[in-house]
C-alpha cells in the first residue's frame, strides 16, 4: 500500500486527475493581474494565475507545442507565458497568442497556414474559488465543490474561510521520506496527539482529558479533527506512564503560548481539516495555515505550508500568528514528531511490503461528547482508497456498496431508525446468529464509569439495485458471542 509503484500510479490517476478537487493556492498569493504561482496537482505541474479581469485561472504548465514545462519560477508576474523552447506565447487565460515565424520566412519554413491557434493553447483546468481558497480539477465532469466536500463538513471549511480577506504571512516547505497517505492518516488519528507530542500533552493543547471529536464524510475521504484545549499540567488519568509528558517543561519565552480566543472559533481551539487528497487546513489556536501534500513517487512527498491571517488582523495578532506558527511548523515542537514517525512507518513498510498492521478504527459504544482517546473512538467506517476486487461488478457498483455501508453506519451513529430502515428493501430479511465456539465479548469501561459490552462479528449481505438506488435485500449479522443476541435493543 505504501511502497508499490504501480499502485501509486493508480492512486494518482484516481485521486489527482479524475473526480477530485485539489487545492492549489490561496487568492492572497496572487493579488494582482498577472501574478502567478507554479505548483503541482499530483505529479503534474500547473500554474495558478490572476487574470486581467480579476478571475483566477489554473493552467497546465506544459506547452501545447512540444510539451515543455514553460514556467520554471515558483512565483512571478507575467503579461504572457512564453515557452523557452520555440517561443510560443499564451495569454493569462491559456489562449495561444503568438507563434514565431508562423507562416514562413522568405517563403520557407513556418508551421503552416492550417495551424488553428484556438486549438493550441494551454489546457485550462476547472477552477473553484471558495472564500479565498482555490481548488482545481483536471476532470471537467467533477461533482460540484460543495458536494465534494459534503454539506456536513462545509461548515468547518467556512469556519476558517468565511469570506474575510486573507493576508499572506509566509511559507515553509519540507520533504518527508514517506508515502503521502501516511500524512492523511496521521491527521485523521486522534489517538496519537496526547501520546506522541510533548507540547500537546504537557501544555494541554490536545490530549485525552479534553473535549475532542473526529468527523468523517459518508465516503470516508475528508475529516476535521476538533479539540478544545485545557490548562494542561498533570492529570494521572492521561499523563501517568506517558513518556512525552514533561511536568517541568516551561517556555523560556512565554509569548509562544500567548493564546487569544477569537470569536469565530466557537470555543474550539483547534480544527485540523483534511480535504482528501491534497490539503490540510490548520487552525491550531491562533496559527493558521494550509498544508499541501505533493507526492513524489510512493516513497516521499513535499509538504508545503502556507501561513496566513486576515486582512483586518491587528499587528499584535499578526505577530501572534507568526510566533505560534513557529511552534507548529516543520522546525517547531509538533510537526517534527509527525515527520519522524512517518519516516519510521515508511522504512518498515518498504522493508516488509507484504506485511499487515492494525489500521482499523472501531467506535465501540462511545457516547456523544466523549473525548476521542484511542482508535476505538474513531469513525468505524474503513476508508477504501481504491475500489476493491468485488468480482464481476463494475467500479460504479463497488462505489455504491461502500456508500450504502457508510450510510448504514451514519444512521446508527445518529440513532436514526427511520434512516436505517430506509436502506432496506420493503421485504428484506434481517437475521442475527452467533458463531459456534467463539465465546468472547469486549468489555470497555468508558469515562462515565459505566461498563459496556460490545459485539464483534461480520455481515453477510445480499444487495439489490432498485429505483431508489442500492438497497439491502438480506442482511445476516453473525456475532462472535451468543450472549449479545439476548441484549439487542436496536439493530446493530
Amino acid at each position: 500500500v505504501y511502497s508499490d509503484v504501480e499502485l501509486h500510479a493508480r492512486e494518482l490517476d484516481a485521486f489527482c486527475y479524475k473526480a477530485h478537487w485539489c487545492y492549489v493556492a490561496l487568492e492572497c498569493e496572487i493579488p494582482n493581474p498577472g501574478d502567478y504561482k507554479a505548483t503541482m496537482i499530483g505529479e503534474q505541474p500547473v500554474i495558478v494565475v490572476r487574470n486581467r479581469d480579476g478571475s483566477v485561472n489554473v493552467l497546465e504548465n506544459r506547452c501545447a507545442h512540444k510539451g515543455a514545462k514553460f514556467c520554471q519560477k515558483e512565483f512571478g508576474n507575467a503579461k504572457v507565458f512564453v515557452c523557452p523552447y520555440h517561443q510560443w506565447g499564451c495569454r493569462l487565460n491559456g489562449d495561444l497568442a503568438g507563434v514565431p515565424m508562423k507562416n514562413s520566412v522568405a517563403g520557407q519554413g513556418g508551421v503552416g497556414a492550417d495551424l488553428k491557434m484556438e486549438d493550441r493553447g494551454l489546457n485550462r483546468l476547472k477552477t473553484h474559488v471558495h472564500n479565498g481558497i482555490v481548488f482545481a480539477s483536471f476532470d471537467d465532469d467533477v461533482e460540484p465543490f460543495e458536494s465534494f466536500v459534503c454539506a456536513v463538513l462545509m461548515p468547518f471549511l467556512n469556519r476558517t474561510f468565511d469570506g474575510r480577506a486573507l493576508t499572506l504571512l509566509g511559507y515553509n516547505r519540507q520533504r518527508i521520506r514517506g508515502n503521502w497517505k501516511l500524512m492523511q492518516e496521521n491527521i485523521k488519528d486522534p489517538y496519537h496527539p496526547g501520546l506522541l507530542h510533548v507540547l500537546f500533552v504537557t501544555f494541554g493543547l490536545w490530549r485525552a482529558d479534553q473535549k475532542s471529536k473526529l468527523r468523517i464524510d459518508l465516503r470516508g475521504r475528508h475529516a476535521p479533527m476538533i479539540s478544545t484545549r485545557n490548562s494542561g499540567g498533570e492529570n494521572k488519568k492521561v499523563t501517568a506512564g506517558v513518556t512525552s509528558f514533561k511536568e517541568l517543561l516551561i517556555f523560556e519565552d512565554p509569548r509562544l503560548m500567548d493564546v487569544v480566543q477569537e470569536p469565530w472559533w466557537g470555543g474550539q481551539t483547534a480544527v485540523m481539516q483534511t480535504i482528501f487528497r491534497s490539503v490540510i487546513v490548520q487552525q491550531q489556536v491562533n496559527s493558521l495555515s494550509t498544508r499541501q501534500i505533493i507526492p513524489r513517487g510512493p516513497h516521499e512527498f513535499d509538504f508545503v505550508w502556507t501561513h496566513f491571517g486576515f486582512a483586518d488582523d491587528t499587528p499584535e495578532m499578526t505577530e501572534r500568528r507568526l510566533k505560534q506558527a513557529n511552534m507548529f511548523d516543520p522546525a517547531g515542537l509538533v510537526s517534527l514528531d509527525d515527520d519522524e514517525v512517518i519516516e519510521y512507518r515508511q522504512q518498515a513498510a518498504t522493508a516488509y511490503p507484504d506485511a499487515e498492521c492494525v489500521d482499523e478504527a472501531r467506535r465501540q459504544g462511545r457516547r456523544r461528547g466523549q473525548p476521542a482517546q484511542d482508535d476505538r473512538d474513531v469513525d468505524s467506517r474503513h476508508v477504501s482508497l481504491l475500489p476493491r476486487d468485488f468480482g464481476a461488478i463494475t467500479a460504479l457498483e463497488a462505489k455504491a456498496v461502500l456508500e450504502i455501508n457508510a450510510c448504514y453506519g451514519d444512521a446508527l451513529d445518529r440513532f436514526d431508525l427511520a434512516a436505517w430502515q430506509a436502506l432496506f428493501m420493503r421485504d428484506a430479511v434481517y437475521r442475527a446468529q452467533a458463531r459456534a465456539r467463539t465465546p468472547f465479548i469486549i468489555v470497555q469501561t468508558i469515562t462515565t464509569g459505566l461498563p459496556e459490552i460490545s459485539a464483534t462479528g461480520c455481515y453477510h449481505d445480499i444487495l439489490a439495485n432498485t429505483s431508489d438506488g442500492v438497497r439491502i435485500a438480506s442482511r445476516n449479522a453473525v456475532y462472535d458471542n451468543a450472549l449479545i443476541l439476548n441484549s439487542l435493543v436496536y439493530p446493530l
